[in-house]
């Protein structure tokens, strides 16, 4: 069970959370521009909660049927299993989804540029010095906050 539970909890708390949180707040700023805030909200709250449900209970109700058809083999089995390369392949998607629309913001905006940019620059320090990935969900608060910084400065 150990085992288990500590790849569960990578694939899940530590890769599908940020992934499917990062895919709502894109679908969120797309719908934000097309209908307004509150589609954005309840498009964000429905996209998260869809995508993550569905994969989560797939997943877990295949797992649950697997483990009673494997029985004693399931650590064997479940050895076959990439796991490892499709929790890289979903934090990789997460930051791409996290970063398309700070790109967009920083083609597209006018007085947003500088803090898309600062954005992304803080992203990819970030990333080189932790030596590690970053979350979907810290670009976006560190978006956020500079985001803020730069409207309080009146850059915005």
């Amino acid at each position: 069970a150990p085992p288990l539970a500590g790849l569960g909890d990578a694939l899940f708390w530590q890769t599908l959370r940020p992934f499917c949180a990062a895919g709502a707040i894109t679908a969120a700023l797309c719908l934000w521009k097309l209908a307004g805030l509150a589609a954005a909200l309840v498009g964000m709250a429905s996209c998260y909660l869809l995508v993550y449900n569905m994969a989560a209970w797939t997943l877990r109700w295949r797992g649950l049927r697997l483990g009673y058809e494997w029985r004693e083999r399931i650590a064997t089995n479940l050895k076959g299993y990439p796991w490892q390369a499709w929790i890289k392949r979903l934090r990789l998607g997460g930051t791409v989804l996290a970063a398309v629309p700070l790109i967009s913001v920083f083609i597209i905006g006018r007085g947003e540029r500088a803090v898309a940019f600062l954005a992304l620059l803080l992203c990819l320090i970030a990333d080189r010095v932790t030596l590690k990935a970053v979350s979907p969900v810290r670009l976006y608060a560190g978006a956020g906050v500079l985001g803020a910084a730069a409207s309080l400065a009146g850059w915005l």
